[in-house]
């Protein structure tokens, strides 16, 4: 049975690559990138209407043509960040949480560069 180290040993780079060493970089990598995109996305729904996060996981599905469907971990802990970092707010109501983008989402949204802008007409 092969493993993943395995086929990694197997690409031909043109140089020896350690595959210890690509781990730890690619993993160090994962904190600094985390969360790049969805924010967008996430950003991009709630600035239409209010949405609960289990919402905005089908509505990405969907907006991806069945390619991806966010985990609820991603999604809530981004949410979190959005809600902490005051981009968006949060209201409770049939004791689901429904978020909504704030002035401040919808200006960090309008100055960003957001390569999806055209997957608004999506929705």
């Amino acid at each position: 049975m092969k493993n993943k180290e395995d086929d990694f040993n197997e690409i031909n780079f043109g140089f020896n690559l350690d595959p210890n060493i690509v781990h730890k970089i690619a993993h160090s990598m994962h904190g600094i990138t985390r969360g790049f995109g969805i924010k967008y996305w996430i950003l991009m729904l709630v600035s239409k209407d209010k949405m609960t996060g289990a919402q905005m996981i089908d509505k990405i599905y969907e907006m991806s043509f069945g390619f991806w469907r966010p985990s609820p971990g991603s999604i809530y802990s981004i949410l979190k960040y959005l809600s902490e970092s005051g981009f968006v707010k949060v209201e409770q109501k049939d004791n689901k949480k429904y978020y909504s983008i704030t002035d401040k989402g919808k200006e960090y949204l309008d100055s960003s560069w957001f390569p999806w802008r055209s997957a608004s007409s999506f929705m």
